[in-house]
Parts: structure tokens; C-alpha cells; sequence
């Protein structure tokens, strides 16, 4: 998969007209990727981070390493009935090396940046020979996926397996254009590994192979092993592991929240500037992913400030290639030429307008400051021992994950479930809240804690408050 990768930038990648010119792209490929790790390591030590998901997966990581197989102590079973996502036992070689939620986040990193760099050999393959070989044109393909908001929050949300798969969808899409099978259905087995939707992503990649390349009989075929990959998920994998139904089937609601939905959908047109409209046949292959978010009732699925349309981002940048394709020789032909660089910085400074302020552009320079480092180095000490269960506060999390049991203090829970969360500690566990971020709902949560008799404050400093649960 590497070499694949790495085979398809040295082929497709623009040459420039000297060794310095050379050396100055490959020098600015590296450095977007770095940027891309950079911003989340730094979530990570300034507690920036979001910590739902990206403490699930930790936790279960490390459970899987040296406690209950792919446990998951903050959902309390198994993670494999609520996703499928078989590619965390990657991480597992990593977790021998140092258990630390850091690992997950990086890759999550370094795979956007690689999308955002194979955005340039996708182009080059959709696009007319005068257009591949404009860099001003390859430029704006590049600048727009690093501003476009829905790959732009997947980076700086929590970490998902789903977000993994957006490289690998564009080298399959470079795959199909190649007719190079093999890297294809490699790709696609990697994709299903990474989440349970990502059979249905195959089902995208099935019908772009065919609307859009015209390989009709491998848009049958890639849509009839998606259709078998889902069955085997859905009905025999993940039911397997559940002991009830499955959650998330009561967010589905294709008629709820009618005016969020239009909302949705004039996002959508907004971050692709409309050019996917000038080539529907490379729209098609977008609509099963965009279905699902409008198939639920769930608000936070329709905002795009969050995961969801990692997958459907990346063909939905691949529909604006194409519409770009269609778009450019017309408006050269019907503007001046003048108006066509300033169309394009609109609607980059549109994009980059709608990137909310944990987005990359927001975080590179937000280094951890001195109480940051401070609170840092005070949790340290708790780390060591990963047999004390521990309830912690949403923002320092990800910092106290490696143990068997470990639970969130929402920054949205209800403070009449704190009881419950408390009755989940065993004697000797540790509950601890911090003012380090969002000091009212801090001053709530120690209130309670103070309260609770289950309960006695062990250790209390400037940044972190803690308590140990005691004997029933």
C-alpha cells in the first residue's frame, strides 16, 4: 500500500524545470504533512483534543494489549457490536511500544496529510493535459482541499478509524483511472477494515467506476461484494457482539429535522463552490454517503463539524476535479482573464471563512503554555498505575487512558447521571476535575464530588482537583 502510494506522487506529480524547483515541492509536501501531525500532538498536550471517540479507541487499544480483548471500560463492553473497525489492532505493536492515545492521533494526522497530497495525482488523472499541466490549477485543487470543512474537521475532531480511510479512497479512485485492479481491491478491503460504513463507500467507489469511467461491469461488481461485506458486518459480525440492539439504529429518521437537512445540503454546495453541478455523473457517486447523513435524526451528523463526512469529503473533492474540468475552459471562454484567479481566491477565502477555530489554521502556533505543561506534568504521576480505575474530566482524558477502566466526565453530561458514574468506581479508584478548560462546568463537577460521600478529596492543586472512591 506504500509503494502504491508512493508510486503514484513520483509518477503524476508536476515536474518542475529545476533540481531546486524539484526539491522545493518535495519540501513542501513533507512540511504539509508535518503541519497535519503537528496539529494534532498539539491538541494533544494543550487538552484540546476532542476525547469521546479518541478515548474509546484508546482505551480499547490498550485493553486489547493488557486487558479484556477490545474492551471498552467507557461504553462498559465490547467495541466490536457498536463499529466495526478491525484496523485499531494496527495500533497494537505500537501500544508495546508506549501506551499513549498520542499514537492514534498522529496517524490520524499523517493520514489526512498524505489525502491532501494525493489530491495533486488524483487531478492530474481527471483533468484535460493543458489543465494538469497549470499549477495554478493544481495549486487551487490543493488549497481547496486543505480548506475544504469537511475533511478540514475530521482532522480536528476526535480520532474515528473512519477518518483512515481518506487516502485510501483517493489512491483506489487513482486505482480505478489506472485500471490497476490489484491496488484497488486492496484498497477496498482496507477501507471495510476501517469502519462498518465502509462498505458503503465501496458502494461509491462502485458507481464512480461506472458514471464516471464508464467500467460499468466492475460498478456491478464492486457494488456486489460491497453488498456482501455489509451483509457479513451487519448481520453476522457485529450481532455477534451485541447484547442488545444496536444503538444507533434510533438516529435513524429520513423525515426528521427537514430544515438542518436543507441546511446540510446547502453546505455542501457552499465548500464545493457548485462545480460538481458542471459534471453530475461524478456527483453520483457521492449521494450514498450524503443519504446516510440525511437519513438520521441526529444534529451533530448534518453540521460537518465533526467526522461524518470524512468519506463522502473525499468524493465529493473528487466531483469538484471533475466540475473544475468542465467549468474552467467555459469561463475562459466567457470572462475575462482576469476574473478567474479572483473566482478562485473567493471562494478559497469562502472555505477558509467556514473553518471553525480548532481548525488547522487556528492550532499550529497554539503551543502548550505554562499551566498546560504544568497540569501535564501533575497527571504524570497517575500514570504508572494502570490498575487504579479512574473518572476524569473530559479534557485530560486522553492524558490518564492507559488502564483498564477509565471514565469521562462529559462537559454535556447530565449531573444526574454523575452518581451513576460514580457507582461504577471500585474502592481505591480516583475521580479528578480540572479548571483547565471550561472552569464553570469544573466548579459544578466539584461541587458534586464534594458531595458525594462516596467520595474523598485526596489531593487538591491549583489545576487538578482529586478524590478517591471509598469502601461501600
Amino acid at each position: 500500500m506504500t509503494k502504491a502510494i508512493i508510486g503514484a506522487l513520483r509518477r503524476r506529480w508536476p515536474e518542475p524545470g529545476s533540481l531546486r524547483e524539484r526539491r522545493l515541492a518535495q519540501g513542501l509536501a513533507v512540511l504539509l504533512v508535518l503541519l497535519c501531525v503537528n496539529a494534532k500532538v498539539i491538541q494533544y498536550y494543550t487538552f484540546d483534543l476532542g476525547t469521546y471517540d479518541t478515548t474509546i479507541y484508546a482505551n480499547l487499544v490498550w485493553n486489547t494489549v493488557f486487558g479484556e480483548f477490545y474492551h471498552s471500560s467507557v461504553l462498559n463492553r465490547m467495541h466490536m457490536g457498536e463499529h466495526f473497525s478491525p484496523v485499531m489492532f494496527l495500533f497494537v505493536p505500537l501500544y508495546w511500544i508506549q501506551p499513549t492515545a498520542l499514537w492514534l492521533v498522529a496517524v490520524q494526522g499523517l493520514a489526512v496529510g498524505i489525502y491532501y497530497l494525493l489530491l495533486i495525482p488524483l487531478a492530474r488523472r481527471i483533468l484535460s493535459p493543458d489543465l494538469a499541466a497549470n499549477r495554478g490549477v493544481l495549486a487551487f485543487v490543493i488549497l481547496l482541499g486543505i480548506f475544504s470543512k469537511p475533511l478540514n474537521s475530521a482532522l480536528m475532531f476526535d480520532f474515528h478509524p473512519s477518518t483512515l480511510t481518506a487516502p485510501l479512497i483517493v489512491l483506489a479512485l487513482i486505482a480505478l483511472h489506472d485500471r490497476r485492479d490489484l491496488t484497488f481491491w486492496g484498497c477496498f478491503a482496507a477501507i471495510c477494515m476501517c469502519k462498518e460504513n465502509g462498505a458503503l463507500a465501496g458502494l461509491s467507489l462502485g458507481l464512480y467506476a461506472g458514471f464516471v469511467l464508464g467500467r460499468w461491469r466492475m460498478m456491478l461488481l464492486v457494488a456486489g461484494v460491497s453488498a456482501i461485506v455489509a451483509a457479513v458486518v451487519f448481520k453476522v459480525v457485529m450481532p455477534a457482539f451485541q447484547d442488545e440492539s444496536w444503538g444507533h439504529l434510533d438516529r435513524i429518521g429520513p423525515m426528521d429535522l427537514p430544515l438542518k437537512k436543507l441546511e446540510y445540503l446547502g453546505l455542501l454546495l457552499v465548500v464545493s463552490a457548485g462545480l460538481p453541478l458542471f459534471a453530475w455523473r461524478a456527483l453520483i457517486p457521492v449521494l450514498p454517503l450524503i443519504g446516510l447523513n440525511l437519513s438520521v435524526n441526529y444534529f451533530r451528523q448534518l453540521n460537518m463539524g465533526y467526522h461524518y463526512d470524512d468519506m463522502s469529503g473525499v468524493f465529493l473533492m473528487a466531483a469538484v476535479i471533475h466540475g473544475l474540468n468542465r467549468a474552467l475552459p467555459l469561463l475562459r471562454s466567457e470572462l475575462p482573464r482576469a476574473w478567474i484567479p479572483a473566482m478562485a481566491m473567493t471562494v478559497l477565502m469562502l472555505n477558509l471563512g467556514m473553518l471553525s477555530h480548532r481548525s488547522i489554521t487556528g492550532i499550529i502556533m497554539d503551543f502548550p503554555n505554562p499551566k498546560e505543561l504544568a497540569l501535564w506534568h501533575e497527571l504524570q504521576r497517575y500514570r504508572p498505575d494502570s490498575k487504579t480505575g479512574i473518572l476524569a474530566f473530559d479534557p485530560i482524558t486522553p492524558s490518564l487512558m492507559n488502564r483498564a477502566r477509565v471514565q469521562r466526565l462529559p462537559s454535556y453530561v447530565d449531573v444526574n447521571d454523575l452518581p451513576d458514574e460514580v457507582a461504577r468506581l471500585q474502592p481505591g479508584d480516583l475521580a479528578m476535575s480540572s479548571q483547565i478548560w471550561q472552569s464553570d462546568r469544573h466548579d459544578l463537577f466539584v461541587r458534586l464530588l464534594d458531595a458525594d460521600p462516596r467520595l474523598k478529596r485526596v489531593r487538591e492543586t491549583d489545576l487538578l482537583i482529586v478524590y478517591e472512591r471509598l469502601p461501600d
